[in-house]
This record gives structure tokens, sequence and C-alpha cells, in this order.
């Protein structure tokens, strides 16, 4: 017997801790910025959190990657599964993760995409930085 709208349920539960500051286990910094949030969610939507979080409850995320207003955008969706920022802000934060993408330390191009997740570029390696991973939206 399935439970209609359970997941969704669940999900908009956790959003709320999270929200609320309850339960969280893990902090991401952006520039000077933190964000608290539960490993398990953030680990269940992206395999690059899952790779970064295994051994450390802190990521740092330079702010020259992704905004505090972008990266708290980002895991409003990871929490909820939608976006929730006008057409117009969505194609000028792609716009501008893509443009950063050619600025990073390791050359590696960081690429958008529109998967509704983020996620390592190739499945199977363990992503060092953000800088190595491909930001998926």
């Amino acid at each position: 017997m399935e439970l209609p709208s359970y997941s969704k349920q669940l999900l908009q539960q956790l959003y709320t801790l999270c929200k609320e500051q309850q339960f969280c286990d893990c902090t991401i910094f952006v520039g000077a910025v933190h964000f608290r949030a539960h490993k398990v969610v953030l680990a269940a939507a992206s395999l690059l959190f899952k790779s970064l979080l295994d051994s450390t409850d802190t990521v740092s995320i330079d702010a020259s990657v992704v905004t505090p207003e972008e990266f708290a955008l980002l895991l409003e969706m990871m929490y909820t599964g939608n976006l929730f920022f006008p057409t117009l802000l969505r194609a000028r934060i792609v716009l501008s993760l893509f443009r950063k993408s050619f600025h990073g330390e390791t050359g590696a191009l960081v690429l958008c995409c529109w998967k509704g997740r983020l996620c390592s570029p190739e499945r199977g390696t363990r992503a060092t930085s953000v800088r190595q991973s491909c930001l998926c939206m």
C-alpha cells in the first residue's frame, strides 16, 4: 500500500527542520556565509556532496564558484525538488556559473545543466573540490 504524497510531505518536513536548524549535521560555507543542512539530504540529492561529506561535516565553497544567494536557491531545490525563482534569474545564475567555470584552478570545466541535482563529472570518481565537479541545477 502506498501512502499518497508521503515522499513530498517528508521532504517538506526535512526542509522545515533545516530552516529551523534542527538536527542539522553538516555546515556548508560559501565565502563567509554558512548554511546548516542534513548530510543525508545533500548526499541523496548530490553525488558531489555525497563524496565531499563522506569524511567530514564541513564543506567550503569558494564564493567565486557560486554566491551565497545562488547556493541558497540550490539548497532549497535539493530539499524541495522545486526551483522557486524567475526564469530570468535562473538564466542569470546559469550563465554566471558557466562563465565562472572557465576560471578554476584545475582548469576543469564546470558544466551547468538542468537535471535538478549537483553531480560529479564522472561517476565513481571522488571529487576533491567543487571546482572539480559538475555543478548542475
